[in-house]
């Protein structure tokens, strides 16, 4: 819950307010940018691992396994 929005009657603390506004809004726009990138990244490399899967190799006569 936020609190209740100060009275913004200086003009100094009105610039300082909304210097922080647009600061904590450019912070929170990058970071989010930068997690739903990697997010991508992670979902394209994950759909190219399962769709690039060669299948199960069989095994070679004469081997330990056989």
């Amino acid at each position: 819950m936020n609190p209740p929005p100060l009275p913004r009657s200086n003009p100094i603390g009105r610039f300082f307010v909304g210097l922080w506004d647009v600061m904590n809004f450019t912070r929170r726009l990058i970071l989010n940018l930068l997690f739903f990138g990697l997010l991508l990244l992670i979902l394209v490399g994950f759909i190219a691992a399962v769709g690039a899967g060669g299948g199960v190799q069989p095994l070679q006569e004469r081997t330990t396994l056989w």
